[in-house]
């Protein structure tokens, strides 16, 4: 178990020093250059982009469906056999899924 802390701890550190060092390069990428337009300005087109992920994010969220652990848990049950049975292979049994969950 300490050893999955380590992993996981490590990789959220590694994904913020990535993220810094791309926010950074996009900034030295974006920020120099002027566009004709006296609205864009440099700084709102980079402020649009560090923010595209985001919104992307948050888009998607729309479209998930909830996990069938959670579901269960919920005592929603039919709703987890279904989303079992969208994202399981069509030649796998999902009460035997069901029953380890």
């Amino acid at each position: 178990q300490w050893y999955q802390r380590r992993v996981r701890v490590s990789t959220v550190a590694t994904c913020w020093m990535v993220g810094a060092i791309l926010a950074a390069a996009l900034a030295w990428a974006v920020l120099p250059y002027g566009l004709h337009d006296p609205y864009w300005k440099p700084w709102r087109v980079y402020l649009l982009l560090c923010s595209a992920p985001s919104l992307l994010a948050v888009s998607m969220y729309t479209f998930l469906s909830e996990s069938p652990v959670f579901l269960i848990e919920k005592g929603r049950h039919i709703q987890a056999i279904d989303v079992l049975r969208r994202f399981a292979p069509t030649n796998l049994d999902v009460s035997q899924e069901l029953g380890q969950l």
